[in-house]
């Protein structure tokens, strides 16, 4: 199976909606929405482009500082969520049509070769959450099962 084909199957089979880069003029106009997206890309699992190309984004809230104001009286507080790492439906989907018999140590395999990152969304008067994002490109994944003899 070639790459071309894995998407295809993901967009056809799967439902998935796979991103495309496109160069965008940079003195072209360009609206709030879209900007707000591009800057906080992190805030929301699904599939997203990443470094220009597809990839898998599992996003969860850590924590941040809230209670800002402009007002003399605020207190900003730090805080912490308490949430864990919630289950990555997405990438287990394209597992259970892929590769339904996959072993748990080709799953950790796979999930060692994420990128893990933490990423902040500033708020007004120092107010902000805190987000840990894991990044798993579908060329990695094409490429991991391949080399696994599963595709």
């Amino acid at each position: 199976m070639t790459y071309e084909t894995f998407i295809k199957t993901l967009q056809t089979e799967l439902g998935f909606s796979v991103p495309t880069y496109v160069e965008r003029d940079p003195k072209a106009r360009v609206d709030w929405n879209t900007a707000y997206n591009e800057r906080y890309w992190f805030t929301d699992s699904g599939l997203k482009l990443y470094d220009k190309a597809p990839a898998l984004i599992n996003s969860w809230e850590t924590g941040g500082v809230s209670g800002g104001s402009c007002w003399e009286s605020s207190n900003p507080q730090p805080y912490s969520s308490g949430k864990t790492e919630p289950e990555w439906t997405d990438l287990n989907q394209i597992l259970e049509h892929f590769a339904p018999e996959i072993s748990f140590l080709k799953y950790k395999m796979l999930m060692g070769v994420t990128k893990v990152d933490t990423r902040t969304q500033s708020e007004y008067y120092g107010n902000c959450t805190d987000y840990n994002v894991r990044i798993l490109p579908l060329k990695t994944i094409y490429e991991f099962l391949c080399e696994k003899g599963i595709l």
